[in-house]
């Protein structure tokens, strides 16, 4: 097979090791990408039933948080939460689990590997975004947490029609910055009439 670089994490670890080439089978199966594709959507529909209504002190939903009742902030228990909650523990694990047989499979230097797919790239920030999220007391985490909102994302790397719509959407981005300039100078314009 054609997958992957010609090594993994370290020299030793070639495409003839066992553990390797179980794993580039693996993740090359096509019952392997429709497992994802179903995971994300889970995900978007978990994501969808979250009680904003309970949050914590960072106003992040929460299971057990204070909630707005009678002009006053009592304690409350959300199970939407609780099941939001406990779908993302699991989620999570399987997208890193998916990460970390991507990266022994694609291995993390050279032609082919993890690292040289911006769709890769994409995936691992949000699967550390969300391990970050979870650290408790960690100051600032909603915008960890907002990160989950772009799992669905995801799904667009499996369609490869999809995927070389973005791809180039992405690639004309520079050749209309100048379109992008004409159009903050007019709005400029406009705003400083209206003001006036």
């Amino acid at each position: 097979q054609t997958i992957g670089a010609d090594f993994a994490f370290i020299r030793f670890v070639t495409k003839e090791n066992v553990v390797r080439r179980r794993c580039i089978r693996l993740v090359s199966h096509a019952y392997f990408d429709r497992f994802i594709i179903f995971c994300i959507v889970l995900n978007s529909v978990v994501l969808a039933v979250v009680d904003f209504s309970v949050v914590d002190g960072g106003l992040n939903p929460t299971s057990h948080g204070k909630k707005f009742e009678n002009g006053a902030l009592v304690d409350a228990y959300s199970r939407a939460n609780h099941v939001v909650e406990i779908f993302e523990f699991v989620l999570t694990g399987v997208f890193t689990l998916e990460c970390v047989l991507k990266l022994v499979a694609l291995g993390v230097t050279g032609k082919g590997s993890y690292w040289k797919d911006s769709w890769n790239v994409v995936d691992f920030f949000m699967l550390f975004a969300s391990f970050v999220a979870e650290i408790p007391g960690m100051p600032n985490i909603s915008e960890f947490r907002a990160v989950r909102v772009l799992r669905p994302l995801r799904s667009l790397s499996a369609f490869p029609g999809m995927r070389r719509l973005i791809t180039a959407l992405l690639n004309a981005i520079p050749a209309l910055q100048s379109v992008v300039a004409l159009q903050m100078f007019a709005f400029l314009i406009f705003g400083i009439l209206g003001i006036q």
